[in-house]
């Protein structure tokens, strides 16, 4: 049995070399893509609009404008869980394309307008006043 010891390097002890990494958005990213056929929009519409179908499907399975039967000819309950996580998909892919026409905005829009008080701070005990550069004849001072 032939075995080779493997030089160890940073992490598990295996070396990768020639591995780019590709940034997201960046130039060799989009590159990539583009070189595999793949358009990440492209493929959002398409199982939103999928998405679509199926929400249709379950408006009317649960309107009973439909009745769904299972291999030995009895009708299938309604699955609220499924029809359910159907428009939470469609909301998180909604909510993926907004950003491409919009943009992305804080979440929060909170703008003071109050003006901070100053820090005071007193060296004189209450009631006392104190002026810098009038000193008392009887102080003395190294």
């Amino acid at each position: 049995m032939n075995t080779q010891i493997q030089p160890k390097g940073k992490g598990d002890g295996v070396v990768i070399k020639h591995v780019t990494k590709n940034l997201s958005g960046g130039r060799l990213s989009v590159a990539k893509l583009r070189e595999m056929g793949f358009d990440p929009l492209e493929a959002l519409v398409h199982q939103y609009r999928f998405l679509e179908t199926q929400l249709q499907y379950y408006n009317d399975w649960r309107d009973n404008k439909i009745v769904p039967l299972t291999s030995t000819g009895k009708t299938k309950w309604y699955n609220e869980q499924a029809h359910l996580s159907i428009i939470d998909k469609m909301t998180t892919i909604s909510d993926k394309l907004l950003r491409y026409k919009y943009g992305r905005v804080p979440e929060t829009n909170i703008i003071e307008d109050k003006m901070r008080s100053p820090l005071v701070i007193n060296l004189t005990k209450e009631g006392d006043t104190h002026i810098i550069g009038d000193y008392d004849d009887d102080t003395e001072y190294d």
